[in-house]
């Protein structure tokens, strides 16, 4: 059993790395279940939370290099594929310009390496980000401008960001008129009612318990960033 506690719901970046780590856990774990508290999540599995981020740690990066600013048709992290850019989910891709997945994605496999497994919700400084988590802001001032092209770093969470890169890819969030959402439930559930639920649609005999979240995503320069987001 994995207990979370202690997050931020209207936090789609947090949302989504618990989505992340649901999905990985459900790799080992068919019958593993996902259920939202009013400050966390509980993943009913048997495996542990230091687990499933060691997996990642250890798990090895391949990609087709299709040059500066291209995006990689797929990357492969261990035995997961991560390709939802391409098109399960090009709304989510927040970055552009020269920072593409082939860049950003090992930026932060080496950030959550370096870190270990000890605190999945440590800030490090960063020049690339996804831009999923509000909480990620520029260490010195913010203008909006690339910071490939500038000195400057981002402090940043690389296990929310990686975790959510996963979690988007197995659960497909719906951006429209730059209105992120997602919805909670508090009913374990496995991963496909999950995802089902997530996107909005009703599950006979399961209460969505009317926890619709709703987050805009801003324009900041070419990039695009969340903030945090309401409750319906």
């Amino acid at each position: 059993m994995i207990t979370l506690e202690n997050l931020t719901l209207s936090n789609p970046g947090e949302v989504l790395a618990v989505c992340g780590l649901f999905v990985l856990a459900t790799r080992q774990d068919r019958e593993a279940t996902l259920a939202w508290t009013d400050n966390g999540a509980v993943i009913a599995t048997a495996q542990t939370l230091e687990t499933l981020l060691q997996t990642v740690v250890d798990a090895s990066l391949k990609f087709n290099d299709n040059g500066v600013g291209q995006e990689p048709t797929h990357i492969s992290l261990g035995t997961f594929t991560l390709d939802w850019w391409t098109s399960k989910a090009p709304r989510s891709k927040f970055w552009a310009g020269r920072v593409t997945a082939a860049t950003l994605i090992p930026k932060l496999h080496k950030a959550c390496q370096e870190l270990g497994i000890i605190d999945w919700r440590a800030s490090v400084a960063c020049d690339q980000t996804y831009g999923i988590d509000p909480y990620a802001v520029w260490t010195a001032i913010d203008l909006g401008w690339s910071p490939n092209n500038q000195d400057a770093n981002i402090s940043a969470r690389p296990w929310i960001e990686l975790l959510a890169i996963i979690g988007v890819q197995g659960f497909s969030p719906i951006i429209a008129s730059r209105q992120l959402h997602y919805h909670l439930w508090q009913t374990p559930l496995t991963l496909l009612p999950a995802r089902l639920v997530f996107r909005g649609a009703s599950k006979q005999g399961v209460p969505i318990d009317n926890q619709h979240w709703q987050a805009t995503v801003l324009k900041k320069g070419k990039f695009s960033v969340t903030q945090f987001a309401n409750k319906e």
